[in-house]
């Protein structure tokens, strides 16, 4: 063989190859790798939508998908056409999200592409309910009804906590609602209560007992998607990070400001603590305030500066701090049309039926919490060393114990619960 032939043929190869190659990244343009990832989302929404309608539940794993999928004789796409794992979510019994976060591999933003997917996440209210930061500092604690979705003040965002009690995950979901396809999510997956910032599109949430995020109360930028834990001594800028050595807290969120710059109150205990009585959980020497300014203040007001005002009541179940307007989604209507008064046995059914029908939402904790607080009263009217006072003593603690033994339910009303079971320890 002449040295021409043999440089020839590898040369001659060589180039095959890379025609093909070009050919192949010409066919797969920008705009086929979108529809061809779009067509697999599809295909593999039709799968889980089946698994739904054979089970009553969507899969909990993307495994449990995959193997659903071939006992159907089904394929599953794993990967989209840039070569990243198609992102399957479940939120709760029935609602999910499948994604593909595009060439770039992050989650999209406010005026940036939208990520492609398919996102059931229930219906959209036009108009959520909103709080009210103008009389929010004047209390202990916020409306409990906003813990189940709230829209910004501007009406550009609304935000719910998904809870699934399976495996106790809880995400915090944003939609946008003026760009129908505009989903962000929370990078943390034990978020327990949030709030909006007034005047800001970013979010104040809770969020602890994660196995992979570290406890903390973050603040959330939307329009960068940054994230930064306030109880982080590296304030400024910490994102999440994955971390095995997290400080474990109990934390209740109190009320953020319309003030520039904003204020944000929240209880705070060590949860070494496993048990938590509410009278000094919810007292000045819990609060910490967070002022945002250019440089994060971190302070503790003093008792005789701080509101002298008690959980220890129902107020916080009603709608003092909710701005009237919003409609909200059924259970948070269902929620606001609760007795707060009148009859007291008529009273104590609604609110007990409440809970039974809604055992599984975010809602349910602060049910079950209302319900002890209204039989603990009780007992201390009747008289605690009476037949009548004992009795109401024992359902009290009896709704204690179903508390803390509720999974989805936030740390600290946990270790309430677990309070009130035994409170004289």
């Amino acid at each position: 063989m002449s040295v021409k032939s043999f440089l020839y043929g590898p040369v001659a190869a060589m180039i095959t190859i890379a025609l093909l190659i070009g050919a192949y990244e010409y066919r797969v343009s920008p705009w086929s790798r979108v529809q061809i990832t779009t067509d697999m989302i599809l295909e593999n929404d039709t799968i889980v939508q089946n698994h739904l309608r054979v089970w009553g539940v969507v899969p909990e794993t993307l495994n449990e998908l995959r193997l659903f999928a071939r006992e159907n004789g089904r394929r599953l796409n794993s990967y989209d056409a840039w070569g990243e794992r198609i992102d399957y979510l479940r939120l709760d019994p029935v609602n999910y999200l499948i994604r593909s976060f595009g060439e770039d591999g992050i989650q999209n933003r406010p005026n940036s592409d939208v990520d492609l997917g398919v996102s059931h996440l229930g219906p959209l209210e036009p108009q959520g309910l909103q709080y009210n930061a103008h009389e929010g500092v004047a209390h202990p604690r916020l409306s409990a009804v906003l813990f189940a979705g709230s829209s910004d003040d501007s009406g550009k965002w609304a935000a719910k906590i998904f809870v699934d009690p399976m495996s106790g995950a809880k995400h915090l979901i944003v939609r946008s609602q003026q760009q129908k396809d505009l989903v962000m999510m929370a990078n943390h997956d034990g978020v327990e209560e949030f709030l909006w910032l007034p005047n800001h599109e970013k979010i104040v949430f809770t969020a602890s007992h994660s196995l992979r995020y570290p406890d903390g109360l973050y603040v959330w930028d939307l329009k960068t998607d940054d994230f930064y834990n306030l109880f982080n001594e590296e304030q400024g800028g910490a994102t999440i990070e994955m971390n095995g050595e997290q400080k474990r807290l109990h934390m209740a969120l109190a009320y953020v400001t319309a003030t520039t710059p904003s204020q944000i109150g929240v209880f705070e205990a060590s949860a070494v603590q496993s048990r938590l009585d509410p009278k000094k959980f919810f007292h000045p020497q819990s609060l910490h305030v967070f002022i945002l300014d250019q440089v994060i203040k971190h302070i503790r007001p003093l008792p005789d500066a701080a509101t002298k005002a008690s959980v220890h009541d129902t107020e916080f179940l009603g709608s003092m701090t909710v701005v009237q307007g919003g409609t909200g989604t059924a259970i948070q209507k269902a929620w606001l049309g609760l007795p707060m008064g009148g009859d007291w046995e008529e009273s104590m059914i609604a609110w007990q039926d409440f809970a039974a029908q809604h055992s599984k939402t975010q809602l349910a904790p602060y049910a079950v919490f209302g319900l002890s607080i209204f039989y603990s009263d009780a007992a201390a009217v009747a008289g605690l060393a009476s037949k009548e006072g004992k009795a109401f003593a024992g359902l009290s603690a009896e709704m204690g114990n179903t508390l803390n033994s509720i999974s989805s339910a936030p740390g600290y009303l946990r270790a309430i619960g677990a309070w009130l079971a035994q409170p004289e320890l």
